[in-house]
């Protein structure tokens, strides 16, 4: 294994946020859509005081205080998310030779009281799709529950995207939301989910019918 070589834009005095200024604008932002380069940015903003501290001089114990501090005031889940992105950030600059290890490697993540998620059973959902048959979004909840696609994703359609012959859908797009742009039209979350889609009757049904209200 190579030896890393010690960062020349960065000394041991470059500070948290100083860092994290640098890695968010030149390669977060390049591999995250906005909404998550936001959520990024939220994260790291939750490490308050460190954020002045010398990147170096940063410990394991600093961090376990600051994790206890933050789960007196937010959700396990969220700080359990916080973690992941600063465990992220410490690896990066380790990476690049600004610290010789990361602090936050052995940050354990804090106890998560899971509870099962809701799921409709099999006789709900065709009491959903007539419940919402007639709602201006009645064609897009059918579409969510006998596809499957994202939210963002349906309702992201519009009508050129949809091929009443072929009965499919073409995703291109998909509604998203971040501070800077509020909600807007970008890119599906995952490539994966661009491309024609094939849609069932019922679901044709209903964008037929919302079709001829539309007009």
């Amino acid at each position: 294994m190579k030896p890393i070589k010690a960062s020349i834009r960065f000394t041991s005095q470059t500070t948290v946020a100083e860092f994290i200024d640098w890695w968010l604008m030149t390669e977060v932002r390049h591999r995250l859509r906005s909404g998550s380069l936001d959520e990024a940015r939220t994260r790291l903003a939750r490490l308050k005081d460190l954020r002045h501290e010398p990147l170096a001089d940063v410990t394991l114990e600093d961090l376990i205080s600051w994790r206890s501090g933050l789960l007196d005031e937010l959700a396990a889940s969220t700080v359990a998310n916080t973690r992941v992105t600063v465990r992220q950030m410490f690896r990066r600059a380790v990476q690049l030779g600004v610290i010789p290890f990361s602090p936050a490697a052995e940050l354990l993540p804090p106890k998560l009281d899971t509870k099962p998620g809701r799921a409709l059973a099999a006789l709900e959902v065709p009491r959903l799709l007539e419940a919402t048959a007639d709602l201006r979004y009645g064609a897009v909840v059918h579409i969510l529950f006998t596809q499957g696609p994202r939210v963002s994703e349906a309702l992201g359609l519009s009508w050129d995207d949809i091929d009443v012959a072929a009965a499919t859908a073409t995703v291109r797009r998909a509604v998203t939301y971040d501070k800077t742009h509020g909600t807007h039209l970008g890119p599906p979350k995952t490539d994966g989910a661009e491309g024609i889609h094939h849609l069932s009757p019922g679901a044709m049904e209903a964008i037929a019918e919302w079709r001829i209200v539309d007009r």
